[in-house]
């Protein structure tokens, strides 16, 4: 979908497996091709510049670029595609979402 969610509420329905993860990710005008290589993740440092290279003015001034929750654990990772990045942290109330 090209369809770019921009404010209000918004809902969506996800088939959950043992190995899922939900993030988000800021919008991005990239070629789909180029990074459909079937272990393309969000988190992978060689993309990082392609991903900035991307930068528009709707991103604003904040420095978290994508983050995911991982349904197993509930742990999540986070990074700004330059200098930081955690990734596998737990958190006060984490717990995976899968029974």
């Amino acid at each position: 979908s090209n369809y770019v969610m921009c404010s209000g509420i918004h809902y969506a329905e996800f088939h959950l497996t043992e190995c899922s993860c939900i993030g988000v990710v800021r919008p991005l005008n990239l070629s789909p091709d180029r990074f459909a290589n079937g272990a393309f993740h969000f988190h992978v440092r060689n993309f990082f510049g392609d991903f900035l290279a991307a930068r528009t003015d709707t991103w604003g001034r904040g420095n978290v670029h994508s983050c995911d929750y991982n349904l197993k654990d509930g742990l999540m990772s986070w990074t700004n595609w330059d200098d930081l990045a955690e990734t596998f942290l737990e958190w006060e109330g984490v717990e995976g979402c899968l029974s």
